[in-house]
């Protein structure tokens, strides 16, 4: 069904599939869906196939974003119906869904242990008839689904209370004014009973509703599109009764008014390209429009949210990210997401000394990097020898800095990824000295055959140069194994030693590190280092005189323990304080985190073959279960297939039954509270968490950056991400099309209109 969820005038749409509510039904009907064998239909032209509903937000300039799990829709099971409408008349449109399925034939346990006898049946190899062995085929009614518009992108389900408690099989359903009161009441049809009616007993609001009288044989204005701008803003509705499934609703337009009682303005706007338009228009009443009073003539077409802050200045850079193919989870199974494409690293620096920006943009296994310099309306490319040799590396994070006083830029290059061996020597690091002209060669680094998540530079020790730190992302097939991170010290020349056990030994192994920042947290001249990473809460250490001590607890005096992937230092509410913006997972997710719901990570060799086991945990429904389906499970521990012989018995399995008492004291766990991306606001002694707008929480966050792009005075953020390397069953992260969040110039952040064009980015910039 089409509506528009958020009134901004451009309608969204929802589609329905069968991904169910409860953790026994998920554990009963996940199949197998291979990472290869999905990306493999994809590629070869089908469309992705997902097993859950979608809410399609319209963000006005042709794309949409699906955000279905962060709005709380996504899961009610084999579903058959949409509806979007305001049933309750307070300006917000609703989402009605219907349920129940008559023979649940996609059962796992039936298609593994009994689809054979139906073969049999049909070659005659069974005394069984066919009819007799689908009616062994339970059956599974459902209650319906209601869900509230919050009226912030989200939705509240009360179906309970909006009179949908009991299990049904109800196909097709349709909405009406049955009782001329000006709410919407409901048919239904259920499938082997007799048709359901529900009054709707709204009370308290106020409503318009707009029947059509169309020109021609187009009677009903069938196409005809009606904006009701209601304290000047636009609520759209187009007559189109075909809705759901096989139903048609009554060919009206109904507009809840919630307590006002007017209408600023009509209009209406007929497929011929005639408009019509009232102003003032009294609530509590039916008018109907007529195409023969439409005067004005318009052009048809699509409207577009028309973007006046950021436009693309140039285009067509001569570079195309190509990424290697390599398979996480051929190793690694239980893996929730890949590891080898972190990539591709952006940096920006005059390299040529000509007073312009330009650009390092790193390459996949195989790609090397390479050097745009900016020209007139343009970027060209200038080989780099060094950058070729080194095409075997993953470029996964860059950094221009002065290594050696000289006055120019040279290059810190991070390798990374997963598609090497723990010591390969592609995972080395690379550093590259700039002639002051633009051309680089390689120069040493200490041994870090680590692969890295990123590097940060300041000069921690107070002596004129500038030092490092670089931070280890993973150990490759040993997730979640955490592996070495780096101070690295400079002696001025551009020559680096670590002396990470000296000057911190808690940053030896912090963790699984994605992203740091340098910045004087205290006042006291010095740089202190915040370093966020995955399963990782966000670190703080204060610099003491050239010793970084770990301070986390005072800086940070909650839990948070997150996904995080991104750190960006800003001072929000022009205080002279440094606060933190700090990317994470997001809300679009199956997998939620809270401090009192927690997901935990147990990790071990739990079968002894000599690998580690990553057993992923979260609540469904209030309880905590096993991340794994069955198949994944068994597939990485053969053993459970003794323990859990069908999927019937796995469905009701807890981590408990999965992991002995001994096996679980045994596991290292780790866990995360929130999947949200924050700003820190610093209170000069300490954090204080402020969660993003729920536009920065429909996929994850991988680049931030900062500017005054409104030209108000105020410090605003746009943020850039996606992931298309996640489980196929927990794909989440296509819909981010570049995110801006303006500011107020308090730290108060608000989201606003698409006004990027198509930014699928990894990697941010400002220059």
């Amino acid at each position: 069904d089409f509506g528009d969820i958020n009134n901004d005038g451009f309608e969204d749409f929802i589609t329905l599939d069968m991904l169910p509510e409860d953790n026994y039904r998920q554990k009963e009907f996940y199949w197998p869906n291979r990472y290869d064998v999905y990306w493999g239909m994809v590629n070869n032209g089908l469309h992705h196939q997902l097993m859950r509903n979608m809410l399609q937000l319209n963000n006005g300039d042709g794309t949409f974003t699906e955000i279905g799990q962060m709005a709380g829709v996504s899961n009610t099971d084999w579903s058959w119906a949409p509806l979007i409408a305001d049933f309750d008349n307070d300006g917000w449109q609703d989402i009605f869904i219907t349920n129940g399925f008559k023979r649940n034939f996609t059962s796992n346990d039936f298609l593994r242990y009994k689809a054979d006898l139906a073969l049999k049946a049909r070659e005659g190899k069974t005394t069984r008839s066919m009819q007799e062995i689908l009616k062994d085929i339970p059956s599974n009614p459902a209650h319906n689904y209601f869900f509230k518009n919050n009226g912030d992108l989200t939705f509240t389900n009360i179906s309970s209370d909006a009179g949908f408690p009991t299990v049904t099989l109800t196909n097709g359903a349709a909405w009406a004014d049955l009782d001329s009161d000006g709410d919407l009441d409901l048919v239904l049809n259920n499938i082997d009973h007799p048709v359901s009616i529900y009054r709707n007993n709204s009370t308290g609001h106020q409503y318009l509703k707009v029947t059509l009288k169309g020109s021609g044989r187009n009677t009903f204005g069938f196409g005809a599109r009606v904006t009701a701008y209601i304290q000047g803003k636009p609520v759209t509705r187009t007559m189109s009764p075909t809705r759901g499934f096989q139903s048609s609703v009554e060919p009206a337009l109904f507009f809840g008014l919630g307590d006002r009682q007017s209408v600023d303005s009509l209009r209406v706007q007929w497929p011929s390209g005639l408009t019509w338009q009232d102003v003032n228009v009294m609530a509590g009443q039916t008018i109907t429009l007529r195409e023969s009073d439409a005067t004005q003539a318009h052009a048809r077409g699509s409207r577009k949210l028309q973007r006046t802050w950021i436009a693309p200045a140039a285009q067509g850079l001569p570079y195309n990210h190509t990424e290697n193919v390599f398979n996480d989870f051929n190793e690694q199974n239980l893996l929730y997401r890949m590891y080898s494409r972190e990539g591709p690293a952006l940096a920006v620096a005059d390299v040529n000394g000509d007073g312009k920006t330009d650009l390092f943009i790193g390459g996949a296994k195989g790609q090397a990097g390479i050097i745009l310099v900016q020209a007139v309306a343009s970027f060209r490319s200038r080989v780099q020898q060094a950058f070729d040799i080194d095409a075997p590396s993953e470029d996964v994070d860059a950094l221009f800095f002065d290594m050696d006083g000289d006055g120019d830029q040279d290059l810190y290059v991070a390798s990374g990824g997963s598609e090497f061996q723990p010591d390969d020597a592609a995972l080395q690091d690379r550093l590259y000295r700039n002639n002051g002209s633009g051309a680089f060669t390689k120069v040493d680094l200490p041994e870090m055959r680590t692969s890295t998540g990123c590097v940060s530079a300041a000069d921690w020790d107070n002596d004129g140069d500038i030092d490092l730190f670089v931070g280890g992302r993973i150990v490759p097939g040993e997730y979640p194994r955490a592996p070495r991170s780096y101070l690295l010290q400079n002696n001025g020349l551009g020559e680096f030693t670590i002396v990470t056990a000296e000057i911190c030994p808690q940053l030896v192994q912090p963790g699984m590190v994605t992203d740091a920042g340098w910045t004087d947290l205290n006042a006291d001249g010095l740089s202190d280092l915040v370093v966020v990473g995955e399963w990782m809460p966000i670190k703080v250490f204060i610099n003491a005189n050239g010793k970084l001590q770990d301070r986390t607890s005072t800086y940070v005096p909650f839990p948070s323990e997150g996904w995080w992937n991104s750190l960006h230092v800003v001072d929000l509410n022009n205080d002279g304080r440094p606060d933190l913006v700090v990317g994470n997972e997001g809300h679009n997710s199956q997998i939620k985190a809270t401090e009192q719901q927690p997901v935990i990570l147990y990790v071990d060799d739990f079968d002894n073959n000599g690998s580690i086991d990553p057993l992923l945990e979260y609540y469904i429904e209030g309880k905590p279960y096993p991340a794994a389906t069955r198949d994944e499970l068994t597939e990485r521990l053969p053993s459970m297939k003794k323990k859990f012989p069908d999927y019937k018995s796995y469905a009701h399995a807890t981590m408990d039954d999965v992991l002995t008492p001994a096996q679980q004291r045994s596991a290292t766990k780790l866990r995360a509270v929130t999947l949200a991306t924050l700003c820190l606001i610093n209170e000069g002694n300490s954090f204080r968490a402020v969660t993003l707008p729920l536009e920065a929480q429909a996929s994850p966050v991988y680049a931030i950056a900062s500017s005054d792009i409104n030209n108000d005075g105020n410090i605003d953020l746009v943020m850039g991400g996606n992931r298309m390397s996640t489980a196929p069953r927990f794909t989440n992260g296509r819909g981010n099309f570049g995110t801006v969040l303006t500011g107020d110039g308090s730290g108060i952040l608000n989201g606003c209109p698409q006004l990027l064009q198509d930014l699928k980015c990894r990697a941010i910039c400002a220059g």
